[in-house]
């Protein structure tokens, strides 16, 4: 486990190292909206969580409210053979942002699988320092038979205005040591996990720039892995990838390995001898 705690800080670290002195100019966007239209966008994506396939798809519409406040509302709705069921998640984020400097803001969400729900509450930040971007949630959450916190992190380096990549950290607190009572189904995950992507919008043409490849591994204690890649179409103004991160949406979350575990028959109680 010390490996990939190691490997994440050694990643983030020299993101933060590489980030230029001077910005591009399309990063000097201090003062400009929150959102600079209403925009959206829709991907598809497929892969494998600790080695059982699966498939997701995503969308995210985000509005202006006034200046300097935005409005964004996701879901993801998908397939995760460990469960052998759908997977479903709903999000909101209310935020204030200044494209030139960062975000601030409150995000719900709520996911179903099989069974069994769970929902987060909490705050996101975004710090925005020329090429390099810190992200990360803090935050509450709920499930049917336990709770606890969440948290993550990420560093962000855009190599290019479409080329992002990051690296970063996540945990919950409730998966780790869920218990799960004898009747009762529960959902847990791998804990904490260790994350690493790339996202490339590609320019095929002069004025079509909405279509970005991206991919990613998640990786965590007890040899959980997970890897999938997919593509993503952008709607709404043209313009690069930073701008589109920074203008336009805050992001979308694709929920960790959530396992449907279910709990062992009750004990059953030894045969009374025969009466004589």
């Amino acid at each position: 486990m010390a490996s990939y705690h190691y490997l994440i800080t050694v990643s983030a670290v020299a993101l933060a190292v590489a980030s230029p002195a001077i910005a591009a100019e399309s990063l000097n966007r201090t003062g400009a909206p929150a959102v600079s239209a209403p925009n959206g966008k829709a991907a598809i994506r497929g892969g494998a969580q600790d080695g059982d396939g699966g498939v997701y798809g995503d969308v995210a519409y985000t509005m202006p409210l006034g200046h300097s406040f935005g409005l964004q509302l996701d879901g993801v709705l998908g397939y995760f053979g460990k469960t052998d069921d759908g997977v479903a998640r709903g999000a909101a984020h209310l935020f204030w942002r200044d494209p030139g400097i960062g975000l601030l803001g409150v995000y719900g969400s709520a996911t179903s699988v099989d069974s069994s729900e769970f929902h987060q509450i909490g705050v996101e930040a975004q710090a925005y320092l020329g090429r390099l971007s810190l992200e990360g949630k803090l935050g509450a959450e709920e499930a049917d038979l336990d709770d606890g916190s969440f948290w993550t992190a990420t560093a962000a380096y855009y190599f290019t205005d479409n080329l992002r990549v990051w690296a970063g950290s996540r945990h919950s607190n409730f998966r780790d040591d869920n218990k799960i009572a004898p009747g009762q189904v529960g959902v847990r995950g791998p804990g904490h996990v260790g994350v690493i992507g790339l996202e490339y919008q590609t320019k095929w043409t002069d004025d079509r720039r909405g279509v970005a490849l991206f991919g990613e591994g998640r990786f965590g204690k007890d040899d959980y892995n997970a890897v999938w890649a997919g593509v993503r179409l952008y709607f709404g103004p043209n313009k690069s990838l930073i701008r589109r991160h920074r203008e336009d949406d805050p992001g979308t979350d694709i929920p960790d390995l959530i396992e449907i575990v279910e709990p062992l028959p009750p004990p059953t109680a030894p045969a009374s001898p025969p009466s004589k």
